[in-house]
C-alpha cells in the first residue's frame, strides 16, 4: 500500500474492496473496483451490483449496468 503497488485477484478483491471503504484508502478502493469491472461476468454481476449499491461503489455498478444490457 505504502509503494501503490498491490496484487489483486478474484479470491482477495471483494475482501479488499470491503476493508479499503472501511479504512478510507481511496486508491485502494479505486483499484479493487477496476479490477472487479474487468473481470465481471453474467455470473457475477447481480452479486456485485447488490455489493456496489451497499458501499457506493459507482464503477461497479455501471459496469454491471453495461454487461446486463450487452448480454440482453
Amino acid at each position: 500500500l505504502y509503494t501503490d503497488n498491490v496484487e489483486i485477484n478474484g479470491e482477495i478483491a471483494v475482501e479488499l474492496l470491503q476493508l479499503s471503504m472501511t479504512y478510507l484508502i481511496q486508491r485502494l478502493f479505486d483499484k479493487c473496483e477496476e479490477f472487479l469491472v474487468a473481470n465481471m461476468t453474467i455470473d457475477n454481476a447481480v452479486e456485485l451490483y447488490q455489493l456496489s449499491e451497499l458501499i457506493g461503489a459507482q464503477q461497479i455498478q455501471r459496469g454491471c449496468q453495461f454487461l446486463v444490457r450487452k448480454e440482453l
